[in-house]
């Protein structure tokens, strides 16, 4: 009986400490779209677009990611003029806007407990090859609804410092890194530093023409189910 009543704690801890332990097992590309990618198009194309993406289980439900957008023609390229991402299932539908000149990525983020979520991101790109993130959305569900988890107002009033970010999975976790690109100063001597002056005083890591500033690192709160924040550097 004592055996008994000890297997029965010892499954009752084991189920209780998997679900507390809900983490985030890869980041994946799901759906994008480049709104400038230095090739010529044929400008009698049509002029409006969509890429689409279907979650056959996505929570166990049917979802559909699209991205439409119109184009306008600039020196015999197509550009974005400007659209929406919609995430849909049955009559649920978030959207969120993509800009004229954006360029817009999703990405499919599996967990352990298999949930999954939606990390869909909007940029431009600069002529110097860098870019400079726009909109940033975390979506899932919950009770049955989609929702979205956090913004980037959200990493923003956190304390993220970026011109773009570059997500990652670590430990389970989102990491959020805010980017930026590096110039050289009038000072040969002095290291490269982004020149936005909301950078002054700030700690850089560079690597190459760019640099990595501090992160936003999102997790799974099983008490508030929902996603919590802490800032490293």
């Amino acid at each position: 009986m004592r055996k008994l009543l000890f297997l029965l704690c010892l499954s009752l801890f084991v189920h209780i400490g998997s679900a507390d332990a809900m983490s985030l097992r890869a980041i994946c590309p799901l759906l994008g779209f480049s709104n400038h990618n230095g090739i010529a198009e044929d400008c009698s194309g049509p002029d409006n677009g969509e890429h689409w993406a279907k979650l056959s289980n996505f929570n166990g439900k049917e979802v559909n990611v699209k991205i439409r957008v119109k184009y306008y023609h600039d020196y015999g390229i197509r550009k974005n003029a400007g659209g929406t991402i919609t995430v849909s299932c049955g009559r649920e539908m978030l959207s969120f806007p993509v800009k004229k000149d954006e360029s817009a990525k999703v990405q499919i983020m599996p967990s352990t407990d298999k949930r999954e979520f939606l990390l869909i991101r909007t940029y431009q790109d600069a002529a110097d090859g860098s870019s400079a993130c726009m909109g940033m959305w975390l979506v899932g569900e919950k009770d049955g609804k989609l929702l979205t988890y956090a913004t980037l107002d959200t990493v923003e009033n956190a304390g993220l410092l970026f011109d773009d970010i570059s997500p990652t999975i670590k430990n389970g976790e989102l990491w959020l890194t805010g980017t930026a690109k590096v110039y050289w100063g009038a000072d040969p001597q002095a290291p490269p530093r982004p020149l936005s002056s909301k950078y002054n005083g700030v700690p850089v890591k560079v690597d190459g023409n760019y640099c990595t500033i501090n992160s936003a690192v999102l997790f799974w709160d099983s008490a508030a189910q929902w996603f919590g924040i802490r800032m490293e550097n």
